[in-house]
Order: structure tokens, then C-alpha cells, then sequence
């Protein structure tokens, strides 16, 4: 169980590699709390490349490697991550 004390500018620092990743390929990732749940918000651009976002199982452990090198306690259960629903211009 994470940490009811998570510091949102901690999690944005820890995520910078995933952020610049999901940038690179046309994304945004926004992240807010909910609790004590860290939600993962992944927002297509005008120009996202679909092919590339891979599947929620591959990026969920991903995060949580990067959100635990600075967040004790963090765990899969503590992590939600949403995709787009639509791509744009596809």
C-alpha cells in the first residue's frame, strides 16, 4: 500500500524517463492522486503514433519501477493507468 503522504512533484520526477518516451511518440502523460492511488493519464496528441503505445501490461511495471526508486511501499494495486480512448486522425 502506498503511502497516503505521495508527493505528486516526487512521482512527476520519478516518471520523467516514461514521460519523455510517451512525448517522443505524440503523448502526454498527466498524473493526478486519487487517495492514495497514483492514476496514470495518457493523452494523445494531434500526431500520437498508435503502433507505438504499448499495452498496459508492459507499461504498468514500467512506472512502477520508476514511481518506486522514489516512493516507498508503491505496488501494482496502488496504480491506475488510462489510455485514450481514440487516437486522433485515425
Amino acid at each position: 500500500m502506498a503511502d497516503p503522504g505521495l508527493d505528486i512533484v516526487d512521482i512527476n520526477a520519478a516518471l520523467t524517463p516514461l514521460r519523455d518516451g510517451l512525448s517522443n511518440d505524440g503523448y502526454h502523460l498527466v498524473v493526478t492522486l486519487d487517495g492514495s492511488r497514483i492514476v496514470l493519464k495518457i493523452e494523445a496528441g494531434p500526431e500520437a503514433c498508435e503502433d507505438c503505445l504499448v499495452p498496459k501490461e508492459v507499461l504498468m511495471p514500467m512506472a512502477l519501477s520508476q514511481i518506486s526508486d522514489f516512493v516507498d511501499g508503491i505496488g501494482l494495486d496502488d496504480l491506475t493507468i488510462v489510455y485514450p480512448g481514440k487516437i486522433p486522425g485515425r
